[in-house]
């Protein structure tokens, strides 16, 4: 009974808190974020052991699942970013000043033969216009570098830079630190004096040799800093109660360390340095209320002011080697936090604010794990599923900074925002990119091929047209069967569990324009009948793929009911390749509009030109869906666009059209879809080639790196559900591609 009448204490305590995260608050508590700077590819000692190219990031990328309801890979909002661009480290200010937080602690690397990690610091935060928004300190992350990136169960880790460093290097380390940093008017102080903290309390001490010459040597610190003009040092040492990194060694007696050696306060850097995690899956709370029960004892033992932390989370599996089994055998191969919500990390820290308000004096500093921790899965960066909800967190319970008007935040409009594109990376043909990013949220594959009758798509399901009626969700996709590609139906009333109910249309007769595939079905509903218009062509590749192969034209078949059966009507012919034209190749169905008395197809168009595939939208008209179409001379946009297919949505609140569509890359010479773009205009006859953006790729998919198939969208409440096709992983095939779900938060928000 008394753990039940604690629980009925305990939960309008709660309760409370979780209102208050949905309100702006006002404190006196300074909020740091540790960063940590492997996010940049170039550093000297990353291009000896990895490579010119490789950054942390490409442990990021290859992140997989490892257990049931393991969420990996986890995928930056931003992109993977340079950190050491100037303008990449701006963004990064920004978002930290505008939510609340007042500095960054870089994790801070000096070995005897000299820095490492630097370059995000030196070129980037020091170089960026807007640095003056953040305080910036240091803590020198002092251990073992080790060869764990990514790390191999069975052997040791190679030891790559020891943590220990001569008294002669720590005196080159003070003098640089001091000169080049601490002077700097951006340098966080504590109570006046720079901020310096040290993460391995022993390997500092084995540097000397005793804790009488470490303190010696920090003494020394302290005075070199005074003669420089300094008014001293605050010095900090992070404390540990168990090890994480492989080679970590505890100090015998912290607390008498920290006393002998003078520092002026304690922390920690990430909750798990105190509370061990009893299961693969342990509960975030779990870990807080035990982290919370550690700070109690450490604000009392250390006889220093305890600075305490909020973790964002814990997952260090995209460091294990993803071959390799995934149990709790050590670091990275260990238990993880799981149920780290947006939600219960703005709890965390609304209890953190309030304790640290009530405690009489003290620093009243709370440092947060961590800005960008990717490969231990504890991040405040914005993801692609949650955007900037953790972020928005500090900033609800903490408030913006309200130093200027240049500081304060303003908040944006709902929905879902433009973002420009910091590093556009060319394609090797100079076809062109995208400047902007309208980031859908990926929920992964929601309809996996094979699951359609009689093996009507065991080699694959692709190509999708969604739509409603009558509360049923329709998708007809191309089912990659026994004898080729068709279009297929399936049905769903919650758009993630779908039904598959076979093919909808058949092969044509031999000499017929469809004997290949009658495949990609987009519908139209004009009031009296339902029409589908689908892709028919007579040439496809050998067995077992029987991919469809140009030229493609469209054929229209009709129906009393989206359920079908649907009637073929061969004498219809809405567009047909035409040589000598844009769409000499190909000329296949796509969005219908009705302006007025007219209808509009924005059909997909292709044509050869020296060996090379160029491939664009047209726009085919009509006053009788019966009669003959009219094809406007020149595409919407230039064919070195290279897109294909669309779904549009009309968005009235600002009169826009959003033609979401397939783009076409290419890598080594290997060309294929590599993400679904969107143009906007309030003109349907005139588009403007840079007015579009990314909406899903390689960086905000979560299943599929490098190829994402053709768009649909339907608007789904105050929401617009994304569909698109993928092969998963790296692969670029046609083949045994299953059906994915991204969406879009209305309004879309483009200039006007």
């Amino acid at each position: 009974m008394k753990s039940l009448t604690s629980l009925r204490v305990l939960l309008p305590a709660i309760f409370l808190i979780a209102a208050s995260c949905n309100a702006d608050t006002h404190s006196t508590v300074t909020v740091v974020s540790y960063y940590f700077g492997n996010y940049h590819p170039g550093d000297p000692r990353n291009v000896k052991t990895k490579g010119p190219d490789w950054s942390e990031w490409e442990l990021v990328r290859n992140a997989k699942p490892r257990f049931p309801g393991h969420q990996q890979p986890h995928v930056p909002l931003w992109g993977y970013t340079d950190e050491s661009k100037p303008e990449v480290m701006a963004q990064k200010i920004a978002a930290a000043a505008d939510h609340g937080i007042g500095a960054f602690i870089f994790d801070w690397y000096y070995y005897n033969d000299g820095p490492f990690l630097d370059s995000p610091i030196d070129r980037g935060f020091l170089q960026a216009t807007n640095n003056g928004r953040l305080k910036f300190a240091f803590m020198w992350a002092n251990h073992d570098w080790l060869d764990i990136q990514p790390c191999h169960r069975g052997a040791p880790p190679k030891l790559l830079y020891p943590g220990q460093v001569t008294p002669a290097t720590f005196r080159k380390i003070c003098d640089h630190l001091i000169k080049d940093y601490f002077v700097r008017a951006n340098y966080w102080r504590v109570e006046g004096k720079p901020y310096f903290s040290f993460y391995d309390l022993q390997n500092l001490v084995d540097s000397f040799g005793s804790v009488q010459a470490t303190r010696a040597a920090l003494d020394e610190f302290r005075a070199r800093a005074k003669a420089a003009g300094l008014p001293g040092l605050h010095l900090n040492a992070v404390v540990w109660g168990q090890t994480i990194l492989p080679g970590e060694k505890n100090v015998a007696d912290p607390v008498k360390l920290v006393h002998d050696l003078g520092f002026d306060s304690v922390t920690s850097y990430v909750w798990i340095h105190h509370v061990a995690l009893p299961y693969q899956q342990t509960e975030y709370n779990f870990v807080r209320d035990r982290y919370f029960d550690y700070w109690s004892r450490a604000a009392t033992n250390f006889g220093v002011p305890y600075i305490p932390n909020v973790t964002m989370g814990w997952d260090p599996s995209p460091r294990a080697d993803q071959s390799q089994p995934f149990d709790n055998s050590g670091y990275p191969f260990m238990n993880t936090i799981t149920d780290n919500t947006p939600e219960n990390f703005c709890i965390a820290l609304e209890l953190a604010k309030r304790r640290l308000l009530a405690e009489p004096g003290g620093l009243r500093i709370l440092n947060l794990n961590c800005w960008n921790e990717w490969t231990e899965g504890s991040y405040l960066e914005p993801d692609a599923v949650h955007g900037m909800a953790y972020l928005d967190a500090v900033k609800q319970v903490f408030g913006a900074p309200a130093a200027s008007s240049a500081s304060i935040s303003h908040p944006g409009p709902s929905g879902t925002s433009l973002i420009p594109v910091t590093q556009v990376v060319p394609y090797g043909d100079r076809r062109p990119a995208a400047k902007y990013r309208l980031d859908a949220r990926d929920t992964g594959p929601v309809f996996e091929h094979g699951a359609g009758p009689n093996q009507c798509d065991y080699l694959g399901a692709r190509d999708v047209w969604a739509w409603e009626s009558g509360g049923t969700y329709f998708m007809h996709y191309d089912g990659a069967g026994l004898k080729g590609w068709l279009a297929c139906l399936a049905t769903s009333t919650n758009l993630t569990n779908w039904t598959a109910h076979g093919p909808v249309l058949d092969f044509g007769a031999a000499n017929e324009e469809d004997s290949a595939s009658a495949s990609y079905g987009t519908t139209f509903f004009d009031g009296r009948v339902w029409r589908m218009f689908y892709l028919a062509t007579h040439r496809a590749s050998f067995a077992p793929d029987f991919i469809p192969m140009v030229p493609y034209a469209t054929m229209e078949a009709r129906s009393g009911s989206p359920w079908g059966p649907w009637k073929k009507q061969p004498g219809i012919r809405p567009v047909s390749c035409r040589p000598g034209t844009y769409y000499s190749d190909t000329a296949c169905p796509a969005q219908i509009v009705k302006q007025g008395d007219e209808y509009m197809m924005f059909f997909s168009a292709a044509a050869s030109h020296q060996g090379k595939l160029l491939r664009t939208l047209g726009i085919a008209r009509t006053k009788n869906l019966d009669g003959i179409w009219r094809i406007d001379p020149q595409p919407i946009v230039p064919s070195s666009e290279q897109i294909e297919n669309s779904s549009m949505y009309f968005q009235p609140s600002n009169q826009t059209w959003f033609l979401f569509s397939n783009h076409v890359g290419i890598e080594n010479g290997n060309e294929f879809t590599d993400a679904i773009w969107v143009y906007w205009t309030r003109d349907l006859n005139h588009w403007n080639p840079a007015n579009k953006a990314v909406v899903l790729d390689g960086r905000n998919c979560t299943w599929s790196h490098k190829c994402i198939g053709l768009p649909s969208v339907l608007k789904v409440g105050n929401r617009l559900a994304v569909f698109y096709d993928a092969p998963g992983g790296d692969s670029t095939s046609h083949m045994n591609r299953d059906v994915g779900l991204a969406w879009l938060s209305l309004p879309l928000n483009v200039p006007e």
